[in-house]
């Protein structure tokens, strides 16, 4: 009878431990945001007693869960169910494209208004097909490209623009200058790129060969190569010469931004790099072998460089040469950002499972506050 009172009273003494275990997973986030990693990738695993460790470490992490798992707290961010956006800012505003549909965002309401759906292909006579890019003229005119086609948007009405009529020829970057549409194929055989005469509606090719980004300074097109030798640089797009080169350690540039002081931003698999006016290379990331998987630049107020990843989550800048990390263990929505973007209110738009708006000023007091360097 004493032997089954003592083993009753030690299972019960275990189990209110575990318990209260549980109760401070579950208190920190660490738990949920275990659980929600371990349904998303099946190869991810932590245990227990790592997440309990974890959550020791960081005692910050519930303030992040605040943030990023829909509480209007915290950074003041704000989520919509727009799944892995892209973002294009421009002087009407912001839009936002997912699949098959493309979204604008109204200040006056502060939500989002859906522009564009499935059903609209018919309207405009074109294949539906997943969007891929877009961009915003001086004008505040919206263009987007899908598969082989562009479309425009002015005034609340769709417009047609034109197709490239071959079959596995994939638009995936778009750009504008003047009164002419660029636009980049890497993929099928047509790739390059296309140059649109908006006013003689004539379409050529001035570029043959794949193409990992393409953009405009505001005086001229420009683009990073994959053929003809110009793998490791920029190319100024009218004359192809080489505007500048980079050591091939880093690897292929993936994504170009030209940031405040007009300086080219490239991002590789392994670094960031600041082009400087003087061609002089400024690292502002580098770690050989961390392939971040970059896909999207975004440029704070005040200078400091904020990058989405796909299985990193979010990268920010602390100060020259150290980063922090934003993931999934570290309380944000999800380790797969497709794009990020920072409009002139100084909100920072992130796309990522869910479309996220987070205040900069909150944000920055986090960045320089909060959790371990990368």
């Amino acid at each position: 009878m004493r032997t089954l009172r003592a083993f009753t009273v030690y299972v019960t003494f275990v189990f209110f431990i575990v318990f209260l275990l549980i109760a401070l997973l579950k208190a920190t986030g660490t738990y949920k945001l275990a659980q929600k990693r371990l349904k998303e990738k099946k190869e991810f695993y932590i245990s227990f007693f790592e997440g309990f460790k974890y959550a020791f470490k960081n005692p910050s992490l519930s303030r992040f869960k605040k943030v990023f798992l829909g509480k209007q707290e915290g950074f003041n961010q704000s989520m919509w169910e727009i799944r892995y956006a892209h973002l294009i800012g421009g002087k009407e505003g912001l839009y936002a494209f997912s699949g098959y549909n493309i979204y604008k965002w109204s200040a006056l309401e502060q939500s989002f208004k859906q522009i564009f759906s499935i059903r609209d292909f018919s309207v405009l006579s074109i294949k539906p097909s997943p969007f891929t890019s877009g961009c915003v003229d001086a004008d505040g005119v919206f263009f987007a490209t899908l598969s082989g086609s562009v479309i425009a948007y002015r005034d609340g009405v769709w417009q047609y623009m034109f197709s490239v009529n071959f079959n596995g020829t994939y638009f995936d970057f778009l750009a504008k200058y003047g009164n002419y549409i660029y636009i980049g194929a890497n993929r099928g055989n047509k790739r390059g790129i296309w140059k649109f005469d908006m006013r003689s509606r004539e379409l050529e090719r001035i570029y043959r060969g794949s193409i990992l980004d393409l953009t405009c300074n505001g005086e001229e097109i420009l683009f990073a190569g994959l053929s003809g030798g110009y793998d490791y640089g920029i190319l100024r797009l009218e004359t192809q010469e080489l505007v500048v080169s980079v050591p091939r350690k880093y690897g292929y540039i993936r994504k170009v931004l030209i940031n405040r002081k007009g300086n080219l931003v490239l991002g590789f698999p392994d670094a960031i790099v600041e082009v400087k006016r003087d061609h002089s290379l400024d690292e502002r990331f580098y770690k050989e072998g961390f392939n971040m998987n970059l896909k999207d630049i975004g440029e704070l107020p005040d200078g400091r460089l904020i990058v989405a990843t796909w299985g990193l989550g979010l990268l920010a800048e602390v100060e020259r040469g150290v980063w922090k990390k934003y993931g999934l263990l570290e309380g944000f929505e999800s380790n797969e950002v497709n794009s990020i973007l920072v409009d002139k209110d100084g909100y920072v738009w992130v796309g990522a499972d869910k479309l996220l708006r987070i205040n900069y000023i909150e944000l920055l007091k986090d960045i320089l506050s909060y959790g371990k360097p990368l």
